[in-house]
């Protein structure tokens, strides 16, 4: 005798509801392999899967379909991979103090400042590879921004353009090379 996890299906009343469904993948989760070599794998024909379960190979099929569907199961020709677990993010303890409650949430303040970070860094890059995608760097971009202002007559953007006409060439000679 041993035991075996199995995913809660009432969760999901589509499947639930059914019964022939609800059989075949309790006995599918039973008939699973538990060694290395085998966990949660079961090579089972649907005639087997029939007789054994008591249902016709139409419910089978059906049955083996729908479990599919809500990936419960995932097929490759007769050789069945059971979905018997969930991987859940584990659940955080509360604060006991207020110390423990200032320090969780200044905790969840750097993290979350952090992913924004991430986000705007990633967000860059991809602008950056979007860029050098056209043949420009972002001084390019810049450069040419300012070049339209100078050409509408604003004295620092005529200046600057003045000042980096030689860089924005030797960027464009870069990327035509």
């Amino acid at each position: 005798m041993r035991y075996t996890t199995i995913i809660d299906i009432s969760e999901f009343p589509a499947l639930y509801r059914n019964p022939a469904i609800r059989l075949l993948y309790l006995h599918l989760c039973l008939r699973a392999g538990y060694h290395d070599y085998d966990r949660d794998l079961c090579q089972l024909s649907i005639r087997r899967l029939a007789y054994e379960t008591g249902l016709s190979v139409a419910a089978v099929r059906n049955a083996l379909t729908q479990l599919e569907k809500f990936q419960m199961i995932k097929r490759s020709g007769q050789l069945l991979q059971i979905r018997k677990f969930v991987i859940e993010q584990p659940i955080s303890k509360r604060a006991k103090t207020k110390r423990e409650e200032k320090q969780m949430k200044e905790a969840a303040e750097r993290a979350a400042s952090h992913d924004k970070m991430e986000a705007e860094r990633d967000e860059r890059a991809n602008a950056i590879n979007e860029l050098r995608a056209q043949g420009k760097t972002s001084f390019m971009v810049y450069y040419e921004e300012q070049l339209a202002r100078a050409n509408a007559g604003e004295p620092d953007a005529i200046a600057f353009v003045q000042r980096n006409k030689n860089v924005y060439n030797e960027h464009a000679k870069q990327f035509k090379k």
